[in-house]
Order: C-alpha cells, then structure tokens, then sequence
C-alpha cells in the first residue's frame, strides 16, 4: 500500500467519523425536540421520528458516514472480491441516502407549510381580536375604550 493510499484511507475515516458524530448529535436533539413536541400537542396527530427534521438529517450523516468508510477499500485493496463487495455496499448505501435525503427534504418543505400556515392563523385571530375590541366600545382622544349608554 502506498503513503498516498494511507494517508486517504486517514482522511476518510477521520471524515467518516466527524459525520457520524454529528449525525449521532443530531438525533439526539431530534429525539429531545420531538419529545418537547409530543408533550405539547395534546390534541391532534403526534409527530413520528421520520416527521422530525433533525433525526432525518443525523440519519442522513450516519449513511454518508458509512459511504465515506465502505469506498476505502477501493483504494488500499486489490482484491477483486472485496473490490466487489464494496462496490455493493456503495451502491446500496446510495440509494438509502438518497431516500433518506428525499424524506429529509420533504420533512423540511412541510414544516415550513405549516409554519406559514400558523403564522397566517396567529395573524388573522389577532385581526379578529382587533376588530371585536374596536366593535365594543369607541375610542376617546386618550386611546381608552368608552362603553355606549
């Protein structure tokens, strides 16, 4: 094997584990953040673990993780079997990150749908609010309300 084959193997297994620990903290604070989820909905659907954008993405770390790891040994070995066998963990891996990508990003396009949504909702209730306030009663030139006789 040469240095340069070492040194890359290095690399990526530095790379490989920097990402699984990032993703190992970010399903950590998904799984505390929808915990924090499920004890404030009372009513209503609860949000499941694939809901929850951040446990998506740690997952999506993992897999990139062990798709940096599963390509090292196309450059230390020689081997035509373990060079196969790679290739189908690469392949396979692949395709799980993708899904896993996919539903991340569609996890991400939903909340911030009902964010908005939300938002529009608060805003409204607070215009309906306003409007009934000024409906009950008139304004005097001090900005208090003044009830009819």
């Amino acid at each position: 094997m040469s240095t340069g084959a070492l040194l890359g193997a290095i690399f990526a297994l530095i790379v490989a584990l920097l990402l699984i620990a990032v993703g190992i903290l970010n399903i950590r604070k998904g799984s505390q953040a929808l915990v924090q989820q499920r004890s404030a909905v009372t009513t209503g659907p609860r949000k499941a673990w694939h809901q929850q954008f951040l446990i998506l993405f740690g997952l999506s770390n993992i897999v990139f993780g062990a798709l940096v790891v599963a390509v090292i040994p196309l450059f230390v070995t020689t081997a035509r079997s373990t060079r196969s066998i790679s290739v189908a963990i690469i392949v396979l891996l692949l395709l799980i990150s993708v899904v896993v990508t996919v539903r991340c990003i569609l996890v991400a396009f939903q909340t911030s749908r009902e964010a908005i949504n939300e938002q529009i909702l608060r805003r409204a209730r607070e215009s309906e609010r306003n409007e009934n306030s000024e409906n009950s009663g008139y304004q005097d030139t001090q900005g208090g309300a003044v009830e009819e006789e």
